[in-house]
């Protein structure tokens, strides 16, 4: 919401200002990160996802705002 809130809707910039605050908050993420699509095994095709990360241990982030 913060990035919403500032920036406001449509601005290609977003994702930008978003990879920012994960970056501020120590989020590991990639931007335009390529993933193979499969289908019942097959590959089908590939998609470029506009920002992709993995939390593993949700619950100390979480911790900060007790």
């Amino acid at each position: 919401m913060q990035v919403h809130n500032k920036l406001g809707y449509g601005f290609l910039e977003y994702e930008n200002a978003l990879m920012a605050l994960f970056r501020r908050e120590g989020i590991k993420a990639k931007q335009q990160a390529p993933v193979t699509v499969y289908f019942e095994k097959e590959v089908v095709g590939e998609y470029y996802t506009d920002i992709l990360f993995v939390l593993i241990r949700v619950d100390s982030w979480l911790n900060k705002f007790k």
